[in-house]
């Protein structure tokens, strides 16, 4: 994604680079081992490790001119589905505590009050996961979870006066929503069930 170049120019040939790889041996492929196998149910002379070298060799010399010159010619230029520049959604939790602006309102009076926020469940202290209905109000303790880009997140956090946690530790300068060495996976659709 760095380089701009997409992933199946790449990926394509390596995999098949690694196969004229391990033509070279007889465990290379397990095409060699039935070749070896078969031979010596035949009652031909055994194979040595290395019997395939030479002639594997000359075909993964014309093989890997062949994915030089001619395969990315051949292989589709596609775009990739998510630059990586991008900004990323998270999934995140709100908790209130006495001081926040929401304690006492219903949900929809909180949804409005940060525009934009859609609370996706209500956690109480005492674990009991609660469907955000509109008219259902917020009490001290109660945890929001929410779904949006992180600066919206950190808004929301603001405007309410609530305390935002990710992984189950608040998001500070030391733990932010986004690291160097995030992980990104795409899933589509409503595949992912999201469970506190």
């Amino acid at each position: 994604m760095r380089t701009q170049r997409p992933v199946s120019r790449m990926l394509m040939p390596l995999g098949f680079a690694a196969l004229m790889g391990g033509m070279t041996t007889t465990i290379g492929t397990s095409t060699n081992l039935v070749v070896v196998s078969v031979a010596q149910s035949l009652g031909l002379p055994p194979m040595g490790m290395f019997y395939f070298t030479m002639p594997a060799i000359i075909a993964a010399g014309v093989g890997m001119l062949y994915l030089w010159l001619i395969a990315p010619l051949l292989l589709p230029k596609r775009q990739t589905p998510l630059d990586d520049h991008s900004p990323r959604i998270f999934v995140a939790t709100l908790h209130l505590g006495e001081n926040s602006l929401a304690v006492g309102k219903t949900v929809a009076v909180v949804q409005k009050m940060a525009s934009g926020l859609r609370v996706r469940q209500v956690v109480r202290e005492e674990g009991q996961a609660m469907v955000p209905l509109a008219d259902l109000v917020l009490r001290a303790g109660d945890s929001l979870l929410v779904r949006d880009y992180s600066n919206k997140l950190k808004e929301y956090e603001e405007v309410l006066k609530a305390a935002l946690h990710s992984d189950g530790r608040t998001v500070s300068v030391e733990n932010p929503l986004r690291a160097d060495d995030q992980q990104l996976a795409v899933v589509c659709g409503d595949a992912l069930v999201l469970s506190l």
